[in-house]
């Protein structure tokens, strides 16, 4: 026999689900555009490789 979910259970279950939803949404972040450009690469993911060979992957914040 299967107990009933109580109210409480509930509540939590329903707080997580909005806070999951909204964590998504904060986390997602936009590809930065076409060729590295440090006047429009902000608050955007992208690579940039380097002279050396070295690659660079990740968040880029006023061109940097």
């Amino acid at each position: 026999m299967q107990s009933i979910p109580s109210l409480k259970d509930l509540r939590q279950f329903g707080l997580n689900c909005i806070l999951f939803a909204f964590s998504t949404q904060v986390w997602s972040q936009q590809l930065c555009p076409g060729s590295y450009n440090p006047a429009t690469w902000n608050k955007c993911l992208g690579s940039y490789d380097f002279a050396s060979g070295n690659q660079y992957l990740g968040e880029f914040r006023d061109g940097q």
